[in-house]
């Protein structure tokens, strides 16, 4: 019976402070994200903010083509980098 009783306030002792941690910390979370601006968008950390420009290209290869060219052509003599992102195929 007294191992029993040891056994148990040991796994208690040992299991209490993690599970503590994780009540409190679920307790308190919330979501304080403020909406982005338009035109900008945000990594995970909330900590990088940057100014992008969308292009939007419809499903026709010729047009998307001629469009794609203009975005690259564009951000080469602006200095500016591309990323795509997005794809609905």
């Amino acid at each position: 019976m007294l191992v029993l009783v040891a056994t148990t306030t040991i796994v208690l002792t040992v299991i209490a402070r993690p599970v503590a941690h994780l009540t409190l910390t679920a307790w308190s979370d919330r979501d304080d994200r403020q909406p982005l601006p338009p035109g900008t968008v945000d990594d995970a950390s909330h900590l990088n903010q940057t100014q992008v420009t969308i292009k939007q290209v419809k499903s026709q290869p010729r047009v998307t083509e001629v469009i794609l060219q203009s975005v690259l052509r564009d951000a080469l003599r602006q200095g500016k980098k591309v990323a795509i992102a997005g794809s609905n195929c």
